[in-house]
């Protein structure tokens, strides 16, 4: 049996390693199509919907939101597998409510691996066991969060938490480029303004002068 039992620890420890190099394939192909999107699209919205389908496509992960954070509030602009009730419940939260809340307040990626023993956690579905909660942060100003659940099919661990940041920092990238485009386009518009705010008084200006030289002359 001993040589039997070398051949099935090979085999064992070959399908082990199979299924990392898959995972990993997965994750780099999935951050490979959100660093894509993110250099090519320009509206937020869209790089947010398109991220958290992408997550839910290559991971599996039940339930996934992204949320921004204006005037001291978390607003949830993209998710999967929630519904019109548990929105209405956790679409808009405050800096200093649930898991997210505390994940932005001290801009610290949090992983709740058992939600019910955490007296933060606001409950969407009954069925939530695990949680990962990653700020959303670009040269120390939050932006918002990246939010991951989880029942007892996929308990959510470190691996998660590292995968779930590296998302966060592709997102607050986009959110960079997407808020410096639209200072662009602002900027401008308001030189075109400028310019023709201009050329409006420099024409004023040289019909005077066209006029007072002509009285000069009569």
């Amino acid at each position: 049996l001993a040589p039997v039992a070398s051949q099935l620890a090979a085999s064992l420890e070959n399908t082990r390693l199979y299924g990392e190099l898959e995972q990993r394939l997965s994750e780099t192909t999935t951050l490979q199509e959100v660093t894509r999107v993110v250099n090519s699209a320009l509206d937020l919205k869209q790089i947010f919907e398109r991220v958290v389908n992408q997550l839910a496509g290559a991971f599996e992960y039940p339930l996934i939101g992204l949320y921004t954070l204006e005037n001291r509030e978390l607003l949830l602009q993209a998710y999967h597998g929630y519904g019109a009730r548990e929105i209405k419940k956790i679409g808009r939260l405050s800096m200093q409510q649930g898991v997210i809340g505390r994940a932005v307040t001290t801009v610290t990626p949090q992983l709740v691996r058992e939600v019910a023993s955490d007296p933060d956690y606001v409950q969407a579905f009954p069925w939530v066991r695990s949680m990962v909660a990653v700020p959303i942060v670009s040269e120390q100003f939050v932006l918002g969060a990246l939010v991951v659940e989880s029942g007892d099919a996929h308990l959510l661990g470190e691996k998660d938490l590292q995968l779930l940041t590296t998302f966060a920092g592709q997102v607050a990238t986009a959110m960079v480029n997407a808020s410096l485009y639209t200072q662009m386009v602002e900027l401008s518009s308001e030189l075109e303004q400028r310019v023709e705010e201009r050329t409006a008084e420099v024409r004023e200006e040289r019909d005077r002068i066209d006029t007072l030289f002509r009285i000069t002359v009569e």
